[in-house]
């Protein structure tokens, strides 16, 4: 018998793996029926008894998180929606409870211990939630792309006081797996992310899945992240129904796959920052002992600027990007990435962070998807001279106004004689990073008839 839900509405949001897309809507409606199911997609995703409704195709996620914050609760008719995605799916009805139905978002929990843990954006939602950020756009905007980190961790504590409730995340882990779980058997209503697929899948449809995303050059650093082995953070007290065994050992997995026996986010940050200022960002002769190849001059830029946006335009092992990811809410990492080996490195290293965005593309030409969006840039790719110009120039159009222009290897000529023609001397750091104010942003925005105001 099937368990129905006749006050919730299941939700798919696809422009980019249509077949994958289909296969998980099919998943979560075998055993489940819905007061209503609808698919939003560029083009028709075929499944029985379930409504399709045209998007545009859409470049980027922040394009995807705008039709989700003011357009969406327009077509949601339930008092509850569930979003799933092409890596989201419902797997183990028998984890439903109706306790989940007393709260206005229920998603899967972080790795946070501050209290705003809860959580990942494939959640379940209240029409009164998600209608009460409509109508209040100049309160709440969509001021970043990735809007279940606004709704879970911004915005929270502000929604709550305006009568919004949020599941404990022992209950938000019960209703889905992302990032961490409570133990490596423990069992979950729905789960996201497709490096769970192992979680989810057996042999024959695990491998219809990894195929599928093996053909879709969309999502090749999913791919990669999957081969990785890249797998979830092991948090006990998630468990709410596991009794505790004070003889063992709490060992929890850090988002790089290393295990670490690590209890509070404080200190995990604190233990990875250590190693951080310890390893070489590039491996070449003469590394170890090159001063501007480590990061305390960086972690000193952090410092002065605390940014919680930021957009790192040359990743390469991503030694810098995880540093950024420990200190700021968003990190958008741009790199062509044509040395696999460093692809690689990277994604052991910075893909277990949910508030990170990849951007496989060169640069300037790969920034044209963002808008005003960017406390700071941090530019550390092509360093001749005429390269530096125009990533800098490209950068003005995607930091706020008065925001930071930002980048490394300050004591190569070009470097300093790019920036010093862009932005007058900037400030130093001994890594030879240099930082300066977006005054130019001005000039910008003047050109393309934006008013400052708006930008802000």
């Amino acid at each position: 018998m099937k368990l129905r839900l006749p006050d919730v509405t299941l939700v798919m949001i696809d422009t980019q793996c249509h077949e994958l897309a289909r296969l998980a809507m099919e998943d979560s409606l075998r055993n489940i029926e819905f007061g209503g199911a609808v698919i939003f997609s560029d083009e028709p995703i075929n499944v029985a008894g379930v409504r399709w409704v045209k998007v545009p195709k859409w470049p980027n996620i922040a394009e995807c998180s705008h039709f989700m914050w003011y357009e969406l609760p327009d077509y949601i008719e339930t008092k509850w929606a569930i979003n799933i995605q092409w890596d989201s799916w419902i797997v183990d009805v028998s984890c439903w409870t109706n306790e989940f139905l007393q709260y206005d978002y229920v998603g899967a929990p972080w790795w946070y211990d501050d209290n705003l843990n809860v959580g990942n954006g494939c959640a379940l939602r209240s029409r009164s939630l998600m209608r009460f950020l409509q109508v209040n756009k100049e309160r709440f905007p969509l001021a970043i792309s990735q809007e279940d980190h606004l709704i879970g961790r911004v915005y929270r504590s502000a929604l709550e006081k305006s009568g919004f409730k949020w599941a404990p995340e022992t209950l938000a882990s019960q209703f889905s797996l992302e990032c961490t779980r409570p133990s490596d058997d423990s069992r979950h209503f729905m789960f996201h992310d497709s490096f769970n697929f192992p979680y989810a899948l057996e042999e024959e449809r695990l491998a219809e899945r990894v195929r599928l995303m093996r053909a879709n050059p969309a999502i090749a650093h999913k791919v990669a992240e999957l081969d990785s082995g890249r797998r979830p953070i092991i948090v006990p007290r998630l468990g709410a129904s596991q009794k505790p065994n004070h003889s063992a050992r709490l060992s929890t997995q850090s988002p790089n796959g290393g295990k670490k026996n690590v209890q509070t986010f404080r200190e995990f940050q604190k233990e990875r920052v250590d190693e951080l200022l310890a390893t070489k960002r590039c491996v070449y002769p003469g590394d170890t002992a090159d001063v501007h190849n480590f990061l305390p001059g960086l972690a000193e830029l952090i410092l002065h600027t605390q940014p919680r946006t930021v957009i790192e335009i040359g990743s390469d092992r991503g030694v810098s990007t995880e540093l950024f990811l420990l200190t700021a809410a968003r990190v958008v990492a741009v790199d062509p990435w044509e040395n696999p080996i460093s692809f690689q490195e990277f994604v052991e290293r910075c893909a277990g962070y949910p508030h990170l965005e990849v951007c496989r593309g060169n640069s300037p030409e790969a920034l044209t998807q963002f808008g005003v969006e960017f406390d700071m840039c941090y530019i550390d790719a092509d360093h001749s001279y005429e390269a530096v110009r125009r990533d800098i120039l490209a950068c003005t159009r995607i930091v706020k106004p008065d925001g930071w222009l930002a980048g490394h290897d300050y004591h190569q000529p070009q470097v300093e004689q790019a920036v010093l023609s862009m932005v007058g001397e900037p400030i130093r750091f001994r890594d030879g990073s240099w930082l300066a104010r977006n005054h130019l942003a001005q000039r910008s925005f003047a050109e393309h008839g934006i008013a400052m105001t708006q930008a802000m």
